[in-house]
């Protein structure tokens, strides 16, 4: 992931992303992250865990993004 302040050194006179595309890109980079982890949980074992937290994840994502 490229880190904003460097972009814009190397392109000054490149489009600026708007806040709120901004905050869409983190959301769904957190979301990412976090399926990630999970992942990891279930192939270490902790399924009922992160069955839970997949479930609940998927109640806040159908709300986040529609």
């Amino acid at each position: 992931m490229a880190n904003p302040f460097e972009a814009y050194c190397e392109n000054p006179s490149a489009p600026k992303e708007s806040q709120e595309k901004t905050d869409k890109r983190r959301r769904e980079e957190a979301l990412a992250a976090q399926q990630g982890a999970i992942k990891k949980n279930l192939s270490d074992g902790n399924t009922a865990m992160a069955k839970r937290v997949l479930e609940a994840q998927k109640r806040v994502r159908k709300h986040m993004f529609d």
